[in-house]
């Protein structure tokens, strides 16, 4: 629905003519006319106005509806999970790459090759082995599992 729509099923619904609603809120009823048959719209500074005269929130003064979703709504937490996993990704693969070569990594072996702080490093230490891809061996050394040659 439309602006021009509302604006008459909010005026019928209240039993005023467009001559009462223009003296409220302090324009033409031309300007009344013209809005109702889409002839142009109401200037922005007014649509507060009208809406609070209907008592309707702007959105449903102009007929807006959010498009719905089937996805589930995303939180905060989410968001921010996708961003640093989409931050993290290449460095993630790039640690990958050296693990390949080096059969091993470590923080230091991070910080050097990739030129990244010792929080990213650990960071992506911690991701590496929660994804499965390195184990540590009896000397505290993160060896690559099968899933990285996969």
């Amino acid at each position: 629905m439309k602006i021009n729509e509302n604006i008459a099923i909010f005026r019928k619904a209240k039993g005023i003519t467009q001559e009462e609603l223009a003296v409220a809120i302090g324009v033409t009823n031309q300007s009344v006319s013209k809005w109702e048959s889409g002839q142009c719209c109401p200037d922005i500074q007014l649509l507060p106005v009208l809406a609070t005269f209907f008592d309707v929130s702007i959105d449903e003064l102009m007929g807006y509806e959010p498009v719905k979703s089937n996805e589930p709504p995303r939180t905060d937490i989410q968001m921010i999970n996708n961003s640093i996993d989409n931050y993290f990704a290449p460095l993630i693969s790039a640690s990958l790459n050296i693990l390949r070569e080096e059969g091993t990594i470590s923080t230091s072996i991070l910080q050097r090759k990739l030129r990244i702080g010792y929080g990213k490093a650990a960071f992506i230490i911690n991701k590496l082995s929660e994804q499965g891809y390195i184990n540590i061996n009896q000397n505290g050394m993160h060896t690559p599992t099968d899933k990285v040659f996969k």
